[in-house]
């Protein structure tokens, strides 16, 4: 449903999806979680990780 990346000024990297279930957060983080480590692994200062829960605030413009 949404993509977002956020640049924090310490080098840290966060991507933010949203998605319609659980189950497709699960298998995007399985598949982003594989990328990452094939193609990013060396530029990594340690382990990228990936967590999932429910939204709790939403607002729209």
């Amino acid at each position: 449903m949404a993509y977002y990346v956020v640049y924090a000024g310490d080098d840290t990297v966060t991507a933010i999806s949203i998605f319609n279930n659980h189950a497709g957060a699960d298998e995007a983080n399985r598949r982003a979680l594989a990328w990452i480590d094939q193609n990013l692994g060396p530029l990594l200062d340690g382990q990228a990780s990936a967590v999932a829960g429910p939204v709790i605030v939403h607002t729209m413009a």
